[in-house]
């Protein structure tokens, strides 16, 4: 898993985000600007939907980590 075969779309997003670019079976961890982890699930190799249409507009990190590497992309998210 390295970052430039990952992408998170579409980035501005309304809440519905597919990760794509998985190799692996990898933990995905959605922080604030704070640092506080808010949502983490896991996800198998290919593409991965994420729902964030509850979570407030603004800015997070999205921290994809697998056994072999730890990539962090940004999204923002835009309203409902």
């Amino acid at each position: 898993m390295n970052a430039g075969g990952i992408s998170l779309f579409p980035n501005p997003s309304s809440g519905l985000v597919i990760v794509n670019g998985l190799k692996e079976q990898t933990e995905i961890t959605v922080y604030d600007m704070l640092g506080h982890a808010l949502l983490t699930q896991q996800s198998d190799a290919g593409k991965y939907i994420l729902d964030l249409r509850a979570f407030d507009k603004g800015f997070y990190s999205v921290v994809m980590k697998s056994d072999k590497s730890v990539v962090t992309k940004q999204l923002v998210l835009s309203g409902r």
